[in-house]
């Protein structure tokens, strides 16, 4: 097994003490490597959008310890947000607001008062949310006031013109952003108001981070003809757009497989189910869902592909582990021999950017 190299619980500096545990010098708590790779197990399953009860089940612990531990990575994750956020603020943005109403109340003439409300700003492809005070809260005084029927046709006016809105920005990042946001959070069969910010901000950095391996490219090499590279992020069905729009769709991803980390992989699309990869992460379960889609609306499928790489671990964090790192170059070449066996020139770009460099504009925008 690995080392361990940051503290699970605040990230803080580990080092190895005598019976083999490891020991924070910030927070000081003390950890063995058993527990180490049950943390790491269950981030894989965090990350690979499994629910709390699921990953429970097939790890054969209890459902309170699960939930406990998936909170605690939420709350890292709302902590980097905020973290990419200080470092963002500086650039220009974009913002639209966006209400949620689950399913089952959607239909319910007062539903205004049990709405999410949150901003969603787009910092130059970059999005940030900020979830806004309930409604609920003023309810009683509505009632008192006879206000409560005209908020709630106010309400459903403004849902039925915000779906126009949606229907005519399909491809706007902060629209892109709620589609990914409303098919995910109906894995969890419903959300508490008071848990509802962190499942948000969960969603908020799957969405914004992505293989670095297309921002790589996109950095270091032209090409002829021009080849439109996209930060699909982890929105699952929502490529089915990317699918529609593209006659050849490559996509680049870390892939569950059992083998060396670092091992690289280029399975056809249609063959994903083959390799057992039909009950992953929502990277492949979405080109799969995509597909099926096209055979059901009757449109021609692109000639698509995944190039993948074996991660070593997967975590809560921005970086790549070594075994990632030393492939990374091969990884990258790979890509550029299916490209140029599709008959597109590629050159590179002068000057371009290091795999750090990109990696570094991840933790610190706007900074070269």
């Amino acid at each position: 097994m690995s080392s361990l190299q940051q503290c699970p619980y605040c990230q803080g500096s580990v080092y190895r003490l005598g019976d083999g545990r490891y020991k924070c010098g910030r927070c000081r708590k003390k950890v063995s490597p058993e527990r180490v790779a049950k943390i790491r197990a269950l981030i894989a399953d965090f990350a690979r959008d499994e629910n709390a009860s699921v990953s429970a089940d097939t790890k054969g612990l209890s459902y309170v310890s699960v939930h406990r531990y998936f909170g605690q990575f939420r709350q890292l994750c709302a902590r980097i947000c905020e973290d990419e956020y200080e470092a963002r603020r500086h650039l220009s943005c974009e913002y639209e607001e966006y209400f949620y109403l689950e399913r089952a109340k959607k239909r319910r003439k007062n539903a205004v008062f049990d709405a999410q409300n949150f901003l969603t700003f787009d910092y130059e492809g970059h999005l940030y949310t900020i979830v806004m005070p309930s409604l609920q809260q003023f309810r009683n005084q509505f009632i008192e006031d006879d206000l409560e029927s005209v908020y709630a046709e106010e309400f459903a006016r403004f849902r039925r013109q915000s779906r126009l809105i949606k229907i005519s920005s399909r491809h706007n990042n902060i629209v892109r952003f709620w589609e990914y946001f409303e098919a995910s959070i109906l894995r969890y069969r419903g959300v508490g108001s008071e848990s509802f910010p962190l499942y948000l901000k969960e969603m908020e950095f799957k969405f914004n981070h992505a293989v670095y391996a297309a921002a790589y490219l996109d950095a270091n090499y032209a090409f002829e003809p021009p080849v439109r590279i996209i930060n699909g992020g982890v929105e699952g069905i929502n490529l089915l757009d990317v699918f529609i729009e593209h006659e050849r769709v490559l996509i680049l991803d870390a892939i569950d497989i059992e083998d060396e980390a670092g091992s690289i992989y280029h399975i056809p699309a249609c063959e994903l189910t083959g390799y057992g990869l039909g009950n992953g992460g929502a990277h492949e379960v979405g080109v799969i869902q995509c597909l099926d889609m096209l055979e059901l609306m009757g449109k021609p499928q692109p000639e698509s592909s995944v190039l993948g790489i074996v991660p070593e671990r997967v975590e809560v964090r921005i970086g790549l582990s070594e075994p990632l790192a030393g492939a990374f170059e091969r990884y990258v070449q790979s890509a550029l021999n299916i490209l140029q066996g599709a008959g597109i020139r590629t050159s590179r770009r002068e000057p371009g950017r290091t795999l750090q460099e990109v990696i570094s504009a991840f933790q610190t925008p706007g900074v070269s």
